[in-house]
């Protein structure tokens, strides 16, 4: 079972951004999977302390846009026969994404987890799996997944499934980190969780990690990834870990810290 099929990595036109492509490229070679590789311009109108692209800038950007795709055809995707399409998006990141992703129908979208891009609103908009990869990482097989959980019902288990197979994929093994814990105890709801997940991950080697109650959640996860190395971590779209509210913004904490890739599934 194929789960990825079609990944869609986009970035801003900028040179900076390449490392993201580069990751991008070597996951899809590996899934093989389609690759839509999509550049975005003018999107610096919504960058932290950033003025409005006056024209000058935004003929660089196009610039930029051409040369980048030249280069990649001619060296990093002309040896290859990964199926891929490049395409240039313009508009306001999160905006630009949301318009254009429908038409290729991606199982998985990539994206540069750096402060100065509006990952809250990615999180938040995007009904996509999206994939926030540290701007410097470079790409490797994952041989052990993370897998922070909160330990209630699981309301769907589509997402619980895509991690197992993606774990089976990379013959990877998944380390659980659960919440919901009222001073270590599993509570009725979340001991009926940890069954089904643990009958959902029957497949693949996995293992739970109860979470400190007396910690905040990012504390958590930020101490579970020094103990327990993985070359992703899992994020499953509830409200506890992630925390939609604009207050806390969990995730775009822990993607902007962490030094792995942080995979957050939708429902």
């Amino acid at each position: 079972m194929e789960i990825i099929k079609n990944i869609f990595v986009v970035v801003p036109a900028s040179a900076e951004y390449q490392p993201t492509i580069q990751y991008a490229i070597r996951m899809a070679q590996d899934l093989d999977a389609r690759l839509i590789i999509a550049l975005v311009y003018t999107c610096n109108v919504e960058l932290e302390g950033k003025e409005p692209q006056d024209e000058v800038s935004l003929s660089h950007q196009k610039e930029y846009v051409k040369e980048t795709f030249e280069q990649l055809k001619a060296k990093q995707l002309a040896h290859t026969s990964l199926d891929y399409k490049l395409v240039s998006v313009d508009g306001p990141f999160w905006k630009a994404i949301l318009a254009a992703a429908p038409t290729y129908h991606p199982d998985l979208i990539i994206t540069t987890a750096i402060q100065r891009l509006p990952l809250q609103e990615l999180i938040l908009q995007i009904p996509y799996h999206l994939l926030l990869v540290p701007i410097q990482t470079k790409y490797k097989p994952i041989h052990h997944l993370g897998l922070a959980f909160d330990a209630n019902l699981i309301q769907n288990i589509e997402p619980v499934l895509f991690v197992s197979q993606l774990a089976k994929t990379y013959r990877a093994d998944i380390e659980v980190l659960e919440f919901g814990h009222v001073n270590a105890v599993l509570s009725i709801s979340s001991n009926r969780a940890n069954v089904e997940l643990d009958f959902l991950l029957k497949d693949v080697v996995h293992r739970f990690h109860l979470g400190d109650s007396e910690k905040a959640v990012v504390e958590n996860i930020e101490h579970y990834i020094e103990e327990h190395p993985t070359d992703m971590l899992v994020m499953l779209a509830c409200p506890q870990v992630l925390a939609y509210n604009e207050k806390e913004k969990n995730t775009v904490k822990i993607a902007t810290n962490a030094s792995v890739p942080v995979l957050v599934l939708k429902n």
